[in-house]
């Protein structure tokens, strides 16, 4: 029996040995099991209703909590992403290498309170854009 990737693991495979350092170092430091903190890491890409699973985040955040996230995101709206965007989303555990988190959240009520943007190295291009931040 096979088992499954969770979408963290597989972004760990897809960027390669040296981002997948990187990002184990941002998770750890995300401060997952704190009561008033919810974290998504690498999990809104996999969303077709992007807005949507930002509403669930919503909810699942406490009243005085936030959300800590590391995700990946598009380069605005450049033809090569809305194309790759299409390829990628349908693939098993497969990204929309197109959407903005930063937005969807502001969209969905949070007011972010941090926000970095950064590359990672990786073979997979369009998987070097990334987001870090806290939202409230």
């Amino acid at each position: 029996m096979a088992l499954k990737s969770t979408p963290l693991e597989l972004h760990r495979r897809l960027l390669g040995p040296l981002a997948a350092r990187r990002l184990d170092g941002l998770v750890s430091r995300l401060g997952a099991g704190d009561a008033d903190v919810v974290v998504s890491v690498c999990a809104l890409c996999g969303e077709d209703d992007l807005d949507g699973a930002v509403a669930r985040l919503r909810a699942q955040v406490p009243a005085h909590g936030e959300l800590r996230f590391v995700e990946h995101v598009g380069r605005g709206d450049r033809l090569l992403t809305r194309v790759a965007d299409r390829g990628y989303s349908v693939l098993p555990l497969g990204c929309h290498v197109g959407h903005d988190v930063p937005g969807a959240l502001r969209r969905g009520g949070f007011t972010i309170v941090d926000l970095e943007r950064f590359s990672m190295p990786s073979a997979v291009p369009l998987l070097r854009h990334w987001v870090r931040g806290v939202a409230r």
